[in-house]
């Protein structure tokens, strides 16, 4: 299920940029959101503006940026 995401996300949604970030590392991109960015203010933001998006499926938790359906600003995590 495809939703927008809550506050009450922020959690989860910090955790899966945090992996991202760290395996983004590891596999020769170091630079790409360094730094802690997203930071939780933009997150807040995009929330308030009804910008980001939480994809629910089973034990698979994703967040999106921007449109859900753009797959390349996804990041995914299992939970």
């Amino acid at each position: 299920m495809i939703r927008q995401a809550r506050e009450t996300d922020l959690p989860v949604i910090s955790e899966i940029y945090a992996y991202a970030r760290g395996f983004m590392a590891k596999n020769g991109n170091p630079h790409q959101w360094a730094g802690g960015f997203p930071p939780l203010s933009l997150l807040q933001e995009d929330i308030a503006a009804g910008n980001l998006y939480a994809v629910e499926e089973g034990e698979t938790g994703r967040v999106c940026r921007g449109s859900p359906m753009k797959k390349s600003r996804i990041a995914v995590m299992r939970s």
